[in-house]
């Protein structure tokens, strides 16, 4: 998928009061991404917040779509997600699993993007967590369903360029601006 920042909209999650890091904001005004939105819908479950994301992107008119955490850093090191031509594409950081980006389709949320089409493709509700049978663990990633659906349509899924992902509980966002009331 070739990078078209024109027609690009940008939706942070930004649970609970709409702050993200300076530096993503910075970024994504620097690479031309004609329009950012910062939301805090889905409360603290980040699946109801990254589908709530999905079902905003395609309420717009925008072909493409950049999805980030507020907490989200990115660098020099972040250039080669933009010129990755996966359908979906998301940028390597570390998760606390050494495992997350092993296989080239690997796919994790912090920062990723993709196209209309495939959003289209994979439904209003993409992202879930799986639990065991008893429902007091997860056994797996929420992303991983996204993934599954993504390449059972057809798309292509990969990983490229790294950011830093920090999130609050471990002291993230200690500057921070905030988008909207």
């Amino acid at each position: 998928m070739i990078f078209d920042p024109d027609n690009c909209l940008a939706i942070i999650a930004a649970y609970p009061d709409l702050r993200c890091t300076p530096q993503l904001v910075a970024w994504l005004n620097g690479i031309g991404v004609a329009q950012i939105v910062a939301h805090r819908l889905g409360g603290r479950l980040v699946t109801c917040a990254y589908n709530a994301g999905v079902l905003y992107a395609l309420a717009s008119e925008y072909e493409q779509f950049i999805f980030a955490d507020a907490d989200v850093w990115p660098g020099s090191e972040t250039e080669p997600f933009l010129a990755a031509e996966y359908d979906a594409v998301g940028a390597e950081y570390d998760t606390g699993d050494e495992q997350a980006f092993k296989r080239p389709n690997e796919f994790h949320t912090a920062l990723w993007r993709t196209r209309r089409r495939v959003l289209e493709a994979v439904g209003a509700r993409p992202f879930e967590w799986r639990m065991n049978e008893t429902g007091t663990a997860t056994i797996d990633c929420p992303c991983n369903p996204f993934v599954r659906r993504i390449e059972a349509a057809g798309f292509a899924v990969g990983h490229a360029g790294h950011v830093l992902h920090i999130p609050r509980r471990q002291g993230g966002l200690p500057s921070t601006v905030i988008l909207s009331h």
